[in-house]
């Protein structure tokens, strides 16, 4: 375990929070990522805030809410200071948004008050600390409607900030909303196969206060040097889309080619 003196902490963006700068990501909290059950979720949530931790990630899609429902009860059980990041996702149609979708058909203003006071309610508190739209497209940035509505719920007190989690495929259409000021914070991929925000994104976040999450640290764990080739998943587990295909054999190739050469 980490002990508390040991754990790390940064300034969020320009937001002044002294942020952990390990957080406790809650997808598998929720669910796809194999059997867990919920008293082994509440466990290492308290190990993680034991630790030092006192920032938390997730998000509707985790379990349809049932992530974000284990954590507002991990809350009243707590007494620190924890900051609580979830996400939106965009009403029904392609993941992520195509080009041609038109913002008012996935983000409308109405669906986006709607969803943030279920987000309140699932968590179980009066303020969302931080909301994410859970992608987007470069598209929008033109009429970065949905973002404005968002600063309007901040102002309301609805949420404390607004962010965006990058499309996989485009991590980089966030940059311009990050010069626009419209956004506090980024959720980026990043980890040592991918290394692309280095080159331009992470220079504009920091010249501009907004704060980098990094998620897919391990690379959906295969960066934990725990996966084999012939590696199974259970039954249901997004992983196994994920790693469709050779995509998990040449994976475990590039960790395998790392560790050689960091002997």
């Amino acid at each position: 375990m980490i002990r508390l003196t040991e754990m790390k902490y940064r300034k969020f963006g320009n937001l002044g929070w002294n942020v952990s700068e390990i957080g406790f990501g809650a997808w598998a909290i929720g669910g796809s990522w194999g059997t867990q059950g919920d008293p082994d979720s509440m466990a290492a949530l308290h190990c993680a805030v034991d630790s030092g931790v006192n920032f938390i990630d997730t998000a509707e899609g985790y379990g349809n809410g049932h992530s974000e429902q284990l954590i507002g009860k991990f809350l009243k059980a707590r007494s620190e200071e924890i900051f609580v990041a979830t996400k939106t996702p965009p009403m029904s149609g392609p993941w992520p948004p195509s080009p041609y979708c038109h913002w008012e058909d996935r983000y409308s203003e109405r669906y986006l008050r709607e969803n943030v006071e279920q987000r309140l309610r699932q968590l179980n508190v009066e303020t969302i600390d931080l909301l994410q739209l859970h992608t987007w497209t470069r598209a929008w940035n033109r009429d970065p409607k949905p973002l404005e509505i968002l600063q309007k719920l901040k102002q309301e007190g609805k949420i404390r900030a607004v962010g965006i989690s990058t499309p996989e495929h485009d991590q980089n259409c966030a940059i311009d909303l990050m010069r626009m000021g419209i956004i506090d914070s980024l959720q980026v991929i990043y980890n040592i196969f991918e290394q692309e925000p280095a080159a331009e994104l992470l220079p504009v976040a920091e010249e501009h206060g907004v704060a980098i999450i990094g998620r897919v640290a391990f690379d959906e764990g295969v960066l934990t040097g725990k996966y084999t080739k012939d590696h199974q998943f259970s039954a249901g587990d997004f992983r196994n889309d994920y790693f469709a295909g050779d995509r998990l054999a040449r994976a475990v190739t590039r960790v395998d080619r790392i560790k050689f050469e960091s002997r």
